[in-house]
């Protein structure tokens, strides 16, 4: 092994069983770990539609931290498009924000993410649909964010440090990491770093 992750981190973040003695990887447990994991995150996150709705209720409550609603306030003032992210979110919960879910892909075009791929439905429809199950969020022109199970969690669950001074993450108040899963597979489909309350960033446009 290269020292690049400790055994314990190795277990918690990526999910891969290592013998603390030999270093050999056990693969049958790696493998229980993984689909175990894959089951939490369909517990654990929350459909895209609720997620928005809640995220409009906290910024219009001022249910943030002081940090981001000055940061928010701050932005909105000098950037218009940033401002209408923050509009279009509020109309996007008026919307329906279903998934097209389990299609019959007719043809891969091409591999957007490691975990996205974009290809044509039997219909001829042009969507985003996770590479690992063949779930479709949607039509390739949405955000297909919107349509994964969206989990918000503490960075410091993710760097661990036994001392504050040795912390590796950063303050919760400033960056969550906001995480998004395939409904149907649980598979992690992308994460954001970003502070509480800001809009879901659109990766890619087409």
């Amino acid at each position: 092994m290269e020292g690049k992750a400790s055994v314990e981190t190795s277990r918690k973040v990526y999910c891969v069983s290592i013998d603390p003695q030999t270093l050999e990887i056990d693969f049958d447990e790696t493998k229980r770990l993984r689909e175990n994991e894959k089951k939490d995150r369909i517990e654990r996150g929350v459909p895209g539609w609720q997620f928005i709705k809640d995220l409009v209720k906290r910024r219009k409550e001022k249910d943030l931290p002081d940090v981001v609603l000055s940061f928010l306030e701050e932005t909105m003032a000098f950037s218009p498009a940033y401002k209408k992210e923050i509009e279009q979110e509020e109309e996007i919960i008026k919307s329906d924000l279903k998934a097209l879910g389990m299609r019959n892909i007719k043809k891969i075009l091409f591999e957007l993410t490691p975990n996205v791929n974009i290809g044509l439905t039997e219909g001829g429809k042009e969507v985003t649909f996770c590479s690992q199950c063949g779930f479709v969020f949607n039509e390739s022109s949405k955000n297909y964010k919107l349509y994964c199970l969206i989990y918000e969690r503490d960075p410091a669950e993710i760097y661990p440090s036994s001392h504050p001074a040795d912390r590796l993450a950063p303050d919760k108040d400033w960056c969550v990491l906001r995480e998004f899963y395939c409904p149907n597979c649980g598979a992690q489909i992308e994460v954001e770093a970003t502070p509480p309350g800001t809009p879901i960033l659109q990766s890619y446009f087409l």
